[in-house]
């Protein structure tokens, strides 16, 4: 995205509304932008006091990195300009800091867009949001990760040398009950900073005033152990009857094992409807695959000891297959120890 270097407010919400990030103020025009300027443009960045409140949390959604909320944002900043005139205006009457959601895949606004000013001047805009908030996952531990649900305000026009966000803890935190199931999900923590929008030429970088105040979510694995898990472990101890029934047998031994090997690629696939098509494997991938893997060792076992029996060598095809009852077990209960450790 090509950033001009700042030229006037009226330059930046142009800019800002151009992107898609902001849409310009009701009325704005030229002959307004000297009513609409910060208090005190020349002086101090002006601090805004933001608090924010998580209402509820629908859903966390693995596959399109995203979470459904219900919130409120609270901004408040003090406009000596506005001093001794209170009452209730609309925000396009009045400057402000230009806050935007700065990850929202499709956020409506139910309150209106009003603002509350003080005798003092203090101004205070209250505004409840309810949509998708974007939140790029980790999933590499998966099922056993913690991930960051971040609510995003940036300033589209202002940056930190203009407009100080600052964290209000008294005016935020989060229900107690959230409607989410298969997470836990803790108090929020406030960053505040500045975002860097860059443009053709590294020297050309622009900053605009940003705070975050992010949600860490961790995933109740029971739900993954009883519905993926057990089953996949049933599966593995139902096919190892192979190393219990006679070499001789050859339909038993191989219709099982291949029957073992294919349900396991089936809930490998099954996996694919849970995560985005990331390009790492999970560890849930790698309990998968290694399970699958000690499968086909078992398949190739019973191949193995049924063609020794074919052979005159049913012995030593029952030796293997005693040897087999003891080495699969132990591996399978050393991939289930790194899985759940």
């Amino acid at each position: 995205m090509r950033v001009l270097r700042r030229g006037g407010a009226g330059m930046a919400v142009a800019l800002a509304a151009t992107v898609g990030l902001v849409q310009p103020d009701a009325g704005f025009s030229l002959q307004q932008e000297s009513t609409l300027t910060r208090p005190d443009p020349d002086g101090a960045p002006t601090p805004v006091r933001v608090g924010m409140y998580v209402v509820d949390i629908e859903q966390i959604e693995n596959a399109r990195q995203q979470f459904v909320v219900d919130f409120v944002v609270d901004l408040i900043w003090r406009d000596p300009r506005l001093a001794g005139a209170p009452g209730r205006r609309s925000l396009h009457e009045v400057w402000h800091p230009q806050a935007s959601l700065f990850n929202q895949r499709g956020i409506e606004t139910l309150l209106p867009e009003v603002v509350a000013v003080e005798p003092d001047g203090s101004v205070r805009y209250l505004q409840r949001y309810y949509g998708s908030l974007a939140a790029p996952f980790d999933l590499r531990d998966f099922p056993f990760d913690t991930q960051a649900l971040p609510v995003t305000l940036i300033s589209v026009v202002y940056g930190p040398e203009q407009v100080e966000f600052v964290f209000a803890p008294e005016l935020s935190g989060r229900a107690e009950r959230l409607s989410v199931v298969a997470w836990e999900v803790g108090a929020g923590v406030a960053e505040e900073g500045a975002y860097a929008v860059s443009s053709d030429s590294a020297e050309h970088v622009e900053y605009l005033a940003r705070i975050a105040y992010v949600l860490e979510a961790r995933r109740a694995v029971n739900y993954y152990a009883w519905k993926v898990v057990l089953p996949l472990v049933i599966i593995v101890l139902m096919s190892w009857a192979v190393f219990w029934v006679d070499p001789k047998h050859v339909g038993p031994q191989l219709g099982l094992s291949g029957t073992s090997i294919l349900t396991l690629v089936a809930f490998l696939l099954s996996l694919s409807s849970v995560l985005p098509p990331i390009s790492y494997l999970t560890r849930l991938d790698v309990f998968v695959y290694a399970s699958l893997s000690l499968q086909f060792l078992a398949f190739v076992e019973a191949l193995g000891s049924t063609y020794l029996a074919a052979r005159d060598s049913h012995q030593l095809a029952l030796r293997m297959d005693r040897t087999a009852r003891v080495f699969f077990p132990s591996a399978f209960l050393v991939i289930n120890l790194w899985f759940w450790t």
